[in-house]
This record gives C-alpha cells, structure tokens and sequence, in this order.
C-alpha cells in the first residue's frame, strides 16, 4: 500500500474500528491485546510504525476538532456539520462549534478560542480570509468554501462545490426553457463562493449571446430580504423571464414575491436555486435547484483532517466536489 495509507483503510485491514487504530497508536484507552496486536501488524505490513503514522500529531494538543461556521442555523451548513461530527466519531475525536453569526468581530473571537483551546485540528467554513492572517499557521487546517491563499502552506487543504460549474448548470437551464431575458440574485459582500456562481452563470449567458444578467443584491442572504428584492424591481418595472438565486432561502423569497404580484411561475417566469435543501422541495411550489453532495464532502473533510493531524496528508492542495441539476416545477 506505500505511502498512501490512510488511518481509515488500516482500519478496514484489520478490522476495527478507526478509533480503535488511535488509541492503539497512542497507547490510550481499552483495547485487547489480540487487537492491538493485529493493528501493529497491519501498520507494519503497510510499511510503516505508529510512530511514523503519528509524526503530524502533537500530543500535547487537546483531542477536538474545532469547526468555525458562518451561520449554524443555515440547513446546508448544518447538515454539512452533522455529517463531519458523525465521521469524527468513529476516530474518537469530538467537535467544538464556534459559530460567528457572519460577524468579523465574531469570527476573530472565535479564532482567538480556537487558539487558546490548542485543537488538533480546523475546520473553517466560508471565513474571512483576512481575518486569520497565520493565526492557524501551526494547526492542521481545511479552509471551505474560500479560495486558496496566494502562498499555499503545509498543513492546509480547500475544499469547495464546483459553484462556477452550478451557475452554468442554472443559465444552461434557465436558457433550455426558453428564458432570455436573464436575472440573478447575489450576496452584496462578493464572496468567493457567490462570486464563482456569478461568474459560471454570466460566462453561459455570454457564450449563448444572451445580454448580461440584471442583477440583484438583497440586504441578507434571507427569505424577507429576497422578497423586497425582487418586490422593489418589479414595482420599479423590472422585468426578467429567469432568476437564477444564488442559495435556496432566497429563491424561496423571490417565488413568494412574484406570485404575490401575480407572476405565474414557470408560465411568466421560471426560477432556480442552489443547495437543495429541504425548502426547494418542502415548499408549495417545489423548485429547481443545484445539488451540493453534502454526504461526500462531510466525509472527506473528517477523514482529511484525521490524516492530516496523523502526517499522512500534510500537502496544500484543493479539493472540488462536482454539483448536479435537480430539475423541479419552476422550470
């Protein structure tokens, strides 16, 4: 197997659990000596020692994951959350959540208790980037859903949906049922993310010969502030045949406001969202939407990290995970 074993796959050869791996390899906890037996024999069959699988972890750190999430109320970064924790478990290690209410004052507490609670690891969801400013320099970092640093470090991964790919996905499909005049709805911040669907869906429009997108830019990434979005444009005399809303809470909005205008959706317009989370189709009028394979990413973000604090995966690098189209009644 060489050098790509991981942690997870000595597990699967000797089969136990990988917590059980872990605490063989740290001398910690309960474990028959039949077992630890055959967990050394597997290490050593892959051609290396636990102290080799462990040269990355520092002992002196606390056994927890810290995870630092914009808005632990959002569906998408909740289930991404519960599906990281759940892996974490079978390696033993536990998760601390510091959510920062999408406030920079907050997300620099929170970086600061990062810090001082010495975790074995980072996982750092849609942050800003000029907040950390190397405070993270030493612990093992995934960055998600933010673009890579201009000078890639040692000990840090990205992680990201395909977001350009979607917002091609949304124009190709707006444009396949007939719209052309286009509109988007947007985050005003302009970030990575938002800014890489922005780009997929205008570069299609662009390629079809289709005029550039009215834009519209909510107070908040919320279903209220949607609404008077899309009520302020059409009581200004904005028209458009196809929105395609950035995150699903706002496509939810923007349907609720044309149909209170009587706008027939899809007759008069036709309406995409993005994650697709339980409102696109929960609601009264299920709606069309790009699909973010939370299951694969959770999963790889846990098993990174354990391989990351554990030497195996010490290499920067980014990590795409593709989107696909659910097709639905707004289209």
């Amino acid at each position: 197997m060489g050098r790509s074993v991981s942690l997870k796959e000595i597990a699967g050869r000797a089969g136990v659990s990988p917590a059980t791996v872990s605490r063989v390899m740290n001398k910690n906890g309960r474990y028959s000596r039949e077992t630890e037996e055959r967990v050394l024999r597997i290490i050593e069959e892959c051609g290396y020692s636990p102290n080799q699988m462990a040269r990355g972890l520092r002992m002196s750190r606390n056994q927890i994951i810290g995870i630092i999430v914009p808005d632990i109320t959002n569906e998408y970064f909740a289930k991404l959350i519960q599906v990281v924790q759940n892996t974490l478990f079978d390696f033993d290690y536990p998760v601390a959540i510091y959510n920062t209410n999408e406030s920079r004052d907050t997300e620099r507490k929170c970086l600061r208790y990062v810090k001082a609670q010495d975790v074995s690891g980072v996982i750092y969801i849609n942050g800003d980037s000029s907040l950390e400013e190397g405070q993270l320099q030493d612990i093992p970092t995934i960055y998600v859903d933010r673009a890579p640093a201009e000078k890639p470090r040692a000990k840090v991964r990205y992680v990201s949906s395909d977001n350009r790919d979607g917002g091609r996905l949304a124009a190709e499909e707006l444009m396949r049922s007939g719209c052309r005049s286009l509109a988007v709805m947007t985050e005003r911040e302009g970030t990575y993310v938002m800014t890489e669907r922005l780009a997929g869906y205008a570069c299609a429009l662009e390629q079809a010969g289709i005029a550039p997108p009215l834009v519209l830019r909510p107070k908040a990434i919320t279903y209220e502030a949607a609404y008077e979005a899309v009520l302020r444009v059409l009581d200004a005399g904005g028209r458009f045949d196809g929105i395609f809303c950035q995150t699903d809470w706002l496509a939810s909005g923007a349907i609720a406001a044309l149909l209170s205008r009587g706008v027939s959706i899809p007759g008069d317009v036709r309406v995409v969202g993005f994650d697709d989370i339980s409102i696109s189709h929960m609601c009264s009028l299920p709606f069309t939407t790009i699909k973010q394979d939370i299951d694969a990413m959770g999963r790889y973000l846990a098993d990174t990290i354990i391989d990351m604090i554990y030497g195996r995966d010490e290499s920067s690098g980014t990590k795409i995970f593709p989107v696909s189209l659910i097709t639905r009644r707004t289209t």
